[in-house]
């Protein structure tokens, strides 16, 4: 008896994982029922909003320093990682931050940061398909 709950305990992540991702996926191909779905029902996950933005920032440098020399304006012995990391990352979470110092969301900081995140996945898709663009 106790190891099937066992089991059923160790199943159960997979299956939240599975159902957070299968939000992610729906909140690129149909946008307005997955933030629905997210906001209102609460289906989507801080950790995984938290690596999107963390994805992001790390892609961002890399489109930095990776661009083709043609289109690429910057010195990279300038480059600086960080910043453009923390330029990237905390431009979005002042953004979370400044709706819920502004009263007129309805929503907790948990939730900001979800609404926050989920919506940086088609712009890392972006940079990271120009990135792999300079490399052919």
């Amino acid at each position: 008896m106790k190891e099937s709950r066992k089991q059923n305990n160790a199943a159960l992540p997979k299956e939240e994982l599975r159902e957070k991702l299968y939000y992610l996926k729906r909140s690129i191909f149909h946008p307005f029922d997955g933030f629905y779905e997210i906001r209102f029902r609460r289906k989507g996950s801080t950790l995984l909003a938290v690596a999107l933005l963390l994805i992001f920032g790390v892609l961002r440098c890399v489109e930095h320093q990776y661009t083709g020399f043609i289109m690429d304006t910057n010195e990279l012995q300038a480059m600086n990682s960080v910043s453009i990391f923390s330029t990237t990352v905390l431009v979005l979470v002042l953004f979370a931050v400044s709706n819920l110092c502004t009263g007129e969301s309805e929503f907790l900081g948990q939730e900001a940061g979800v609404l926050h995140g989920y919506p940086c996945v088609p712009s890392a898709e972006a940079v990271a398909a120009a990135v792999a663009v300079h490399f052919l």
